[in-house]
């Protein structure tokens, strides 16, 4: 589950700033409301995620996705920024809704053992409903989705910034093993 900030009067004035830049992009004032407050009241996956190093946040047509990459002890990492249409997000999203049921009970889980079987999902259950809807080349294995010469193309713009913003928005928790929220 997502944390949730608490009402203040910083949040109040956030979420009208919020709404005022979609606003300016042209956005419609009911949706512009709905993703400001969406934005500032929440602040990311929730308790049960390792450190994360991104940050997620709404754009015309889709979410901006701020990722810290590389760096070790010898260089500090970079800011990578990758755009991520709202059709990839919404697709995923269905293929969630279809693929996993909901439960209310797993609501607030953060260990991937508390939640059943059943109520989970994985990479190679996503690549083969991917498949299906034929948005990989003809020979591509579906077990290769997630490394190999074709992971920059397929892996991260399908089902990895897809699933982190689902997983921001508080519609899935994501991880190794990942299941539906809502």
């Amino acid at each position: 589950m997502s944390v949730i900030n608490s009402p203040t009067t910083w949040s109040a004035w956030a979420t009208d700033r919020v709404y005022r830049m979609l606003r300016a992009e042209r956005m419609s004032r009911k949706r512009a409301r709905l993703v400001a407050a969406c934005v500032v009241n929440f602040a990311g996956p929730g308790k049960g995620h390792r450190e994360l190093r991104y940050r997620v946040r709404p754009g015309k047509g889709g979410w901006f996705m701020h990722e810290m990459v590389g760096g070790d002890a010898h260089e500090e990492p970079q800011e990578q920024v990758n755009f991520v249409p709202e059709a990839a997000v919404w697709r995923l999203w269905r293929i969630v809704k279809k693929l996993v049921p909901c439960s209310a009970k797993y609501r607030l889980s953060t260990d991937r053992h508390e939640v059943p079987e059943d109520y989970r999902f994985s990479l190679p259950d996503v690549a083969l409903a991917l498949r299906r809807k034929k948005l990989f080349p003809r020979g591509m294995d579906t077990l290769s989705i997630g490394g190999g010469k074709r992971r920059a193309r397929y892996y991260f713009p399908l089902y990895l910034y897809p699933c982190r913003v689902l997983d921001s928005l508080g519609l899935i928790r994501f991880g190794k093993t990942s299941w539906r929220l809502e």
